[in-house]
């Protein structure tokens, strides 16, 4: 039995062809798994909206803050006009977003609370916005003690208080 060690089972060329190949099919499957990650993180938060999450600001950018709550690992984006109080811009050289007015300023590593406000489930995004200080909100904030988020929940109705102080007449129509 003779071995053939000089001359190469497989050409260069080929070899190269196949590592292309291969290559491209593990791009192919690493874009597949992180579209299916996404797809299942909207699936996942769709009966959140309007909880209240611990967040960290990812990233400030011209059109708003990329955050990732920090309990879930999700990402989303609290867009640049959404935030409130003030009139914010971005500003590249220091990669921040500040307020004109009042100078709040927004950076990366900043710790936030967000409320998902919606999801684009085509697209497989999720938009939030900032819970602002000193703005009274519907819902209860999360206890510390508490991992899980609340549920905003609906103010008493304006039509809901105004019955609320009625006398009772016992009669339907006006009062007299």
């Amino acid at each position: 039995m003779t071995d053939r060690v000089d001359e190469p089972v497989i050409s260069e060329a080929e070899l190269a062809a196949i590592a292309e190949e291969t290559s491209m099919t593990e791009r192919r499957a690493a874009e597949a798994e992180r579209e299916l990650v996404e797809w299942k993180k909207v699936r996942f938060m769709e009966d959140k909206v309007g909880d209240e999450f611990a967040a960290l600001v990812l990233n400030p950018a011209k059109y708003g803050l990329f955050v990732e709550l920090t309990d879930l690992f999700v990402e989303g984006l609290v867009p640049i006009d959404t935030l409130r109080g003030d009139r914010y811009t971005w500003r590249e050289n220091t990669h921040e977003i500040v307020g004109e007015r009042w100078g709040r300023r927004f950076r990366a590593g900043d710790r936030v609370q967000v409320i998902l406000d919606r999801i684009l489930a085509q697209e497989r995004k999720l938009q939030f916005s900032i819970v602002e200080e000193g703005i009274v909100l519907t819902g209860k904030k999360p206890s510390p003690s508490s991992p899980k988020p609340n549920k905003r929940k609906p103010d008493v109705t304006f039509a809901q208080k105004r019955l609320k102080g009625r006398k009772k007449t016992g009669k339907k129509g006006k009062r007299r």
